[in-house]
């Protein structure tokens, strides 16, 4: 086939006067660049313009979608979803945001991540398969040596899935607070705070309810780490 009839082939047909609806399946779908390959009847089309922004992160190969239609131009309204279906489902969690807060201080001495007070949170991941998790606390460590020397000192607070997905905290998903602290006499107490946040991007999860449940854990030298005003903040993408 030359070229210029492959052209043709992938051209929007005239639909003719007036504003009409068709429905078309998503043959190829670039999450990133939203550019694709939609089939409608027998005719396959390339990059359609996408007139529904809030679902084009979450279009999949194989969903059947609404498309619009004046003259030549062409454009793809969204999914055709039912009530109760997991479509549905996945396109109204892509709408929406689930956080929780704890602000009390814990402690934890353990170098191994554990389960505290919270945050806990449950999030519906779509069929994209793709969850962002932001993390914020205020973090500081302490601890006493019996020299001088310098410290490594701080504390994490990872997150581990469960539901749907089940996955570990680990230090590669954490926020981390650490410091090195030179201690110059014998029997001192050090410390190391810090206050911010980190946001982590999951991929490739099972669609499904999830929950995101807060993880603790000291680090380095230090006898203890706190944790306080601590927040979770899931987005199903």
């Amino acid at each position: 086939m030359a070229d210029d009839e492959l052209v043709e082939l992938l051209r929007p047909p005239d639909a003719g006067p007036g504003v009409q609806f068709r429905q078309g399946v998503v043959m190829s779908w670039n999450q990133e660049t939203a550019e694709n390959l939609v089939a409608v009847d027998e005719t396959v089309m390339a990059n359609l313009s996408i007139l529904n922004t809030s679902e084009a992160a979450i279009l999949n190969i194989g969903d059947v979608v609404s498309i619009l239609v004046s003259g030549n131009t062409w454009g793809i309204l969204g999914r055709f979803t039912i009530p109760g279906s997991p479509e549905a489902v996945s396109a109204l969690s892509s709408l929406r945001t689930q956080s929780a807060s704890v602000t009390g201080l814990e402690s934890f001495t353990s170098t191994s991540f554990k389960a505290g007070s919270g945050p806990v949170v449950s999030i519906v991941v779509g069929k994209s398969g793709r969850l962002m998790v932001f993390l914020a606390a205020e973090i500081s460590a302490q601890g006493t040596t019996a020299a001088a020397n310098t410290i490594i000192a701080g504390g994490d607070m990872g997150f581990a899935l469960s539901g749907a997905n089940t996955l570990g905290a680990a230090s590669s998903r954490a926020y981390v607070v650490s410091g090195n602290i030179l201690v110059s006499s014998s029997a001192v107490t050090f410390g190391t705070t810090g206050a911010a946040g980190r946001l982590v991007l999951l991929e490739g999860l099972t669609p499904g309810l999830t929950t995101i449940t807060a993880m603790y854990r000291r680090r380095g030298g230090a006898v203890q780490a706190n944790f306080e005003n601590r927040n979770i903040t899931a987005m199903a993408l």
